[in-house]
């Protein structure tokens, strides 16, 4: 404090020398702008043994003024200030008065680095003039051993010749607001007399209400002499009065007195303090949170004492999270004849305890310092790195700590040695310590460590280290292993000299990243993310770093082989790489060059990229570089040619860090961007400017121009697509900025077409393509004052007109510009396109849209409540995607816009025309209406209500040649408070579903496509993805509960057909779906075939029954399916059953056949065979029916000829009885009950043509012309399962025999 007085009374001592010297002129000069400025700079001449530094002052001697940054060094004392403001009266000066009329900063620093020393009574505090001064600190700082923040200092400070005194004092700390007072005699005794009162504000544990304390202290007595004392005591307990809750009752309580001589060598002459509930958080902001219990007493023994500490901490906690890892503490210790005895300290901490005991023993009078003694031991004993600081993994270390005093250095030995924790595995997001060991020797400022070693599970430090603190010097000598790496780091360091290596090699930088990422303080990610490859870094220093290291040299290179970087969550063509990195660094630190080369890659897209640039350390507050180089150069494998960016001319950056403002200058350059097109792009800007001054909102300008940009570089740079909507260019664009942000933001902006045309293709039947006739295409910004108006322009002579217009108004608030929720905006959108195909822009990849739009409408409200008023048309509108086969046109669109409504009039579609028609209509109308936000956040869809109707009526939605597809019906959908409900029913008119084969070619199921990055270029990247590479996270899905159900009428004719299947399908299904997030469809219903055939092997069956009942997922519904082959004499078929995703496929037969006899009647027509051909033959069929192909050779070359049967058979077995060898049979329906058949034999020279037509369904007509002729009635009669098992069953009656018919 007196050093304080003194620095403000060397202040006035120098106002007043200047005064009156300069009586007549300078009492002009002393009222005069600047006058105190250069005042303080005499000051600071003249304040011997002190420093004075001042800037940004303004102001006169006579009635001060403001200085913006103010800073005093003695000694290893320093008082900085910032924004402070003196007013005075000059003229009292005159009378021995110094009086201010305020004094006060906005932020006031004291840092003490001073050595301790003996303190001494001293004998008077007296000032050679009066002072009266009103102070006010917004935040005091304190920097010392026992860091403290103490905000809204203010009160009045008095000496009249006889005492000090501060009257009306006030000041916070932390949670409590405290006032006080005092006096001190400024000769004689020294009587000094403090008070303090306050109110803590506090929550006990466990409580939800907030409990005030009253803090009360008081201190008096004298400050003359080796005998002066002091009598002190405090009181700490909560208010008395009105509702004193049980949290109050148990809140913070502590009484202390005490009697303190200062200048003894032991202070504390006795006291006695008790506490009940103390948080010392509440108290001090940088101490952590406790409940501390207990009781401390100093006795008076004879000519020493005897001090007892009983303390408990209910609330236990490591330090990174603000608790004290310490729950019990008992000490007892004595001082007696100057010696200090530690008896005992039992200490419960972090999970262990801890046993210390030792000495003290100060030199005898006239001895030197080197005759005191000292020594002392402390054991630990299952103490848990966990409970310290919970970043730590947990273990249990023991170990013992010895330290002892010899002469003036301390030598102490400790030892610690870890196992992991009972139940604990090692885990990632802690180094657990093994064993920790250091040897060395504290004297005066001077740490040597002789041996040190520190292990873990997985990692080893260990070597020699020495350290002065004075001239911070050193030496050290360490070796450090890793997992998937090793360093060294070897040589010496100080002030004046320095010579050494570091060497860091990284074999494997997975195993090193999972290890890094386990030290406190890493974030979270670096151990999610995926790291592979090999680096490796050399660096050497010589000389020392005095004179802004003009004398140190330094070399450091990083050479990267390979290094592959994926973040948590990223795809796999989201994996950065980085080969053949060099990084190259030399000089001193004023003159640093610096070299760099390296190659990355991610997905489809190569960079290589060199820079070359020299800087350093200009002054002890400015550095500055010089880019000398910069080459980047890009390719892409689905791109052809490289873009090179590189730097037109050496740029230079400043960057000075002084006490009030830090500055940023960039000097003018340029940019160079050339392509695999031809042209050339520039960016060229002037000088640019930041700087900030302590504590004021930032100010920057820039400003510049871009030349030359071909809009086909956009579009190919940034995935625009536009050879995707039938558009071709030759645009180049050009443009310019001016911005400045300061007090105000002031900004011109503006991107526009200096020159080219583009090529667009008209809706029309030739499909021609013309130049638009671009007149105007510009985007300009203005801001002002914090107002901006952004408008965009397109007019053109054959490709319509578009302007639009928005402005609004920015706010100035501390941390910058902000754009408030509640700021007014307008805004204008006026469109006229004509027929353009260029409108797909509009609409999701694959589609085609085409048609007129012409809207115009006004924007108004708030940012967060914006409202728009207008109308949308659009005429002859037509939709088509080829790939899905969905085609409509002769669309008309009006839609009005009203606040937060948009009203669909009218919107209807007409469907493909063909053959059977117009093709039909769609009509759709109804309402949306969204809620205003609400705050900064947007109620999304839960505010959203919305009403669709829409009407179907013989609407072809799909006219390709194998999906043919005609509706009629209604739906209706709601959407209500986040509640989407679908009601309506759809009827087939007419449809044909024509199912690919199984032998088209498609993509595995190991392949994804990307189209992120060739989104605009149409092209596509198929990336084999493995088990091993992680998904990326799906993007979140809006919530919305379904409530959905529609009904499906099948109708009259709808045809399936494909894998051998040719039916029609009835049936009416209920498409339902109650759920919240993705969609989940419910089917229920059945669908049932209608006069159906199925082609297996050859073979065409008739389906007699065909069911598939729906109750549930609409991917798996159950199967009732018999498909027979006809005009047999014995039933024979196929018939499957259970579910579409697991469905049983039988042979089957009635009457009950064996499996071999079944399969043959079902291919041959006919009994089983004898032969081995055959038999393999029949093998074969039934791996393929069971299978599931029924497309085989045979089945394959019966569809080529449009035949239904195509059979061989073994010989003796023909329809010739006297025919030998192997017989071909061909086949062919020509209706349901007329059936054509011919058998060759491969040995004979004649064929048998028959004839099979069914009269009933038990009377058969068979005609056979060959080298037999004969004409056969069948009838066949079939016998029930009861019969069967009484009397072998019954052949078919014949009137003649015959062979059978296939």
């Amino acid at each position: 404090m007196r050093r304080l007085v003194s620095f403000v009374l060397g202040i006035g001592g120098a106002a007043l020398v200047l005064t009156t010297g300069l009586v007549l002129g300078g009492w002009v000069w002393t009222g005069t702008d600047g006058s105190l400025a250069s005042a303080l700079q005499l000051a600071a001449r003249l304040l011997p043994g002190q420093t004075l530094e001042t800037t940004d002052v303004t102001g006169s001697v006579r009635a001060g003024g403001r200085i913006g940054w103010l800073r005093w060094r003695q000694d290893g004392l320093t008082v900085e200030a910032r924004d402070a403001e003196i007013t005075w009266s000059l003229a009292e000066l005159l009378d021995g008065q110094l009086r201010l009329q305020r004094l006060g900063a906005r932020q006031l620093r004291i840092e003490d680095k001073r050595p301790p020393t003996p303190a001494q009574p001293p004998a008077e505090l007296m000032l050679p003039i009066r002072v009266e001064a009103p102070f006010d600190v917004a935040t005091l700082e304190w920097a010392g051993a026992a860091p403290l923040v103490v905000n809204e200092l203010s009160g009045k400070y008095i000496f009249d010749s006889k005492e000090h005194r501060i009257d009306a004092g006030k000041a916070s700390i932390s949670s409590g607001n405290y006032r006080f007072s005092g006096q001190l005699q400024a000769t004689g005794a020294l009587g000094v007399a403090v008070r303090l009162e306050g109110e803590v504000l506090t929550t006990p544990p466990g409580s939800p209400h907030t409990v005030t304390l009253v803090a009360s202290a008081q201190a008096q007595g004298t400050l003359a002499g080796q005998e002066a004392a002091l009598e002190a005591s405090a009181r700490l307990a909560p208010r008395v009065g009105g509702a004193v809750s049980a949290a109050s009752a148990t809140a913070m309580q502590a009484t202390l007195t005490a009697r303190i001589q200062p200048w003894k060598p032991q202070p504390v002459a006795g006291g006695q303090g008790t506490w009940q509930g103390l948080d010392l958080a509440a108290l001090w902001p940088q101490a952590p949170r406790t409940l501390l219990q207990g009781q401390a007493t100093v006795t008076p023994q004879g000519e020493g004492w005897l001090g007892q500490l009983d303390l408990s901490n209910a609330l236990p906690g490591p330090w990174d999270r603000q608790r004290l890892p310490v729950s019990q503490v008992n000490a007892r210790a004595r001082y007696a004849a100057g010696q200090w005895v530690i008896e005992s300290l039992d200490a419960a901490a972090a999970g262990g305890h801890i046993q210390a005991q030792g000495q003290f023993s100060p030199a005898p009078a006239g001895a030197s310092a080197a005759a005191a003694g000292w020594d002392g031991r402390a054991s630990f004993r299952g103490i848990n790195p966990a409970a310290a600081d919970s970043r730590l993994a947990a273990a249990v270390l023991n170990g013992t700590l010895t330290a002892r005093l010899d002469g003036q250095a301390w030598v102490f030995d400790t030892d610690l040695t870890g196992l992991q924790a009972a139940g604990a595995a090692p885990r990632l997001g802690g180094l657990r310590l093994n064993r920790l060991r250091a040897q060395g020797r504290w004297d005066n400022g001077n740490l040597t460590l002789p041996t040190l070693l520190a292990q873990t599970d997985d990692a080893q430090l260990q070597g020699s280290l020495a350290f002065n603190t004075t001239s911070r010097s050193g030496d050290a000598r360490l070796s450090l292993n890793l997992p998937g790496g090793t360093g060294t780091l070897a040589g010496s360091f100080g002030e004046t000299r320095g010579d050494g290596a570091l060497t860091l090699q990284i074999t494997d930088a997975a195993l090193a990243a999972r290890w890094i990422a386990r030290w406190p303080g890493m974030p979270a990610d670096l151990a999610k993310a995926t790291v592979q490859g090999s680096a490796a870094l050399t660096a050497s220093w010589r000389g020392g770093w005095q004179n802004l290291g003009r004398q140190l040299q330094v070399q450091a290179e990083l050479s990267v082989p390979r290094l592959e970087l994926r973040a948590p969550g990223a795809a796999p063509p989201e994996k950065w790489t980085l080969a053949d990195g060099r990084v190259a660094l030399a000089g001193s630190l004023p003159a640093l060059r610096l070299n760099t080369q390296a190659t990355f890659a991610q997905g489809e897209r190569t960079f290589e990229v060199k820079t070359a640039a020299q800087g350093g350390r200009a002054s002890e507050d400015a550095w500055q570089a010089r880019l000398e180089t910069l080459q980047v150069r890009s390719q892409s494998t689905h791109q052809a040619g490289t873009w090179t960016l590189q730097l037109g001319q050496p740029l230079t950056v400043d960057w000075k860090d002084a006490p009030v403002t830090r500055t940023l200058q960039v000097s003018p350059g340029e940019l160079r961007l050339t392509g695999p097109m031809p042209g050339e792009a520039r960016i060229e800007w002037q000088p640019a400017t930041w700087s900030q001054r302590h504590g004021a909102p930032a100010r920057w300008s820039t400003q510049g121009r871009l030349y030359g940009l071909p809009l086909a570089w956009a579009e190919r740079l940034a995935g625009l697509g536009l050879k995707g909507l039938e558009i071709t260019e030759d645009v180049v664009l050009g443009g310019q900025w001016d911005v400045a942000s300061g007090d105000t933001l002031r900004a011109r902006a503006s991107l526009e077409r200096t020159q080219g045309d583009i090529q667009v293709t008209m809706d029309d039947a030739s499909a021609s393509t013309i130049n638009a006739g671009v007149r105007t295409a510009r985007i300009d910004l203005h801001a002002d004052n914090g107002g901006f108006d952004l408008r965009a322009l397109w007019d053109s002579e054959r490709a319509g007109r578009a302007q639009a217009s928005f402005t609004s108004k920015l706010k100035r608030q501390a941390d910058g510009w902000a754009w408030p929720a509640d700021t007014a905006i307008e805004g204008k959108l006026q469109v006229k396109l004509p027929r353009l195909r260029a409108l797909a822009v509009l609409t999701p990849p694959g589609w085609r849209v085409r048609g007129t739009l012409e809207a115009n409408a006004t924007l108004g409200g708030t940012r967060a409540v914006p409202y728009w008023d207008g109308t949308i048309a659009a005429d002859n509108l037509a939709l088509r995607s080829v790939v899905d086969g969905l085609e409509f046109s002769q669309g008309k669109l009006r839609a009005r816009l009203e606040k937060q409504r948009l009203d669909l009039t009218e919107f209807s579609l007409q469907g493909a025309s063909g053959a059977g028609g117009s093709g039909g209509q769609l009509t759709v109308k109804g309402f949306a209406l969204w809620p205003p936000m609400k705050g900064e956040a947007s109620t999304g869809l839960k505010g959203v209500r919305m009403e669709l109707e829409a009407q179907a009526d013989a609407l072809r939605v799909s006219a390709r040649a194998d999906r043919r597809l005609t509706v009629s019906g209604r739906l209706t959908g709601k959407l209500a408070e986040g509640r989407l409900v679908v009601r309506g029913g759809l009827k087939a008119d007419q449809a044909l579903i024509i199912l690919p084969e199984e032998t088209a070619s498609g993509l595995g199921a190991d392949v994804f496509v990307s189209t992120g990055s060739t989104a605009g270029t149409g092209t596509a990247t198929a990336t084999a993805a493995t088990g091993a590479e992680a998904a990326p996270p799906e993007a979140p899905r809006l919530q919305v509960e379904q409530d959905v159900s529609v009904t499906l009428d099948l109708g009259p004719d709808f045809q399936l057909r494909g894998h051998g299947l040719n039916t029609r399908l009835a049936g009416n299904l209920t498409a339902s779906s109650r759920s919240t997030g993705a969609p989940q469809l419910r089917l229920t219903g059945e669908i049932r075939t209608v006069l159906g055939t199925y082609r297996a092997y050859g073979q065409r069956l008739d389906i007699e029954e065909g069911v598939l009942r729906f109750s549930g997922p609409f991917d798996n519904p159950s199967l009732d399916i018999l498909a027979i082959r006809p005009n047999l004499t014995q039933r024979v078929g196929v018939q499957i059953t259970g579910t579409a995703r697991s469905p049983r496929v039988r042979l089957y037969s009635d009457p009950v056949l064996s499996e071999a006899e079944t399969l043959s009647w079902l291919l041959l027509g006919r009994s089983g065979a004898n032969g081995g051909a055959e038999a393999a033959m029949l093998q074969q069929a039934a791996l393929a029916i069971l299978g599931g192909s029924s497309n085989g050779l045979s089945g394959q070359l019966t569809q080529a000829l449009g035949l239904d049967e195509l059979s061989v058979r073994a010989s003796g077995d023909s329809a010739d009885s006297n025919a030998t060898g192997a017989t071909v049979m061909v086949g062919k329906r020509l209706a349901r009950n007329f059936y054509v058949a011919y058998e060759q034999s491969l040995s004979g020279a004649l064929g048998t043509f028959q004839i099979f037509y069914d009269l009933t369904t038990r009377l058969t007509l068979r005609a056979q012309i060959g080298q037999q002729s004969v004409i056969d009635l069948i009838y066949t009669v079939r016998f029930d399962r009861v019969g069967e098992i009484f009397e072998p069953p019954a052949r078919s009656r014949q009137l003649q025999s015959s062979p059978k018919p296939p």
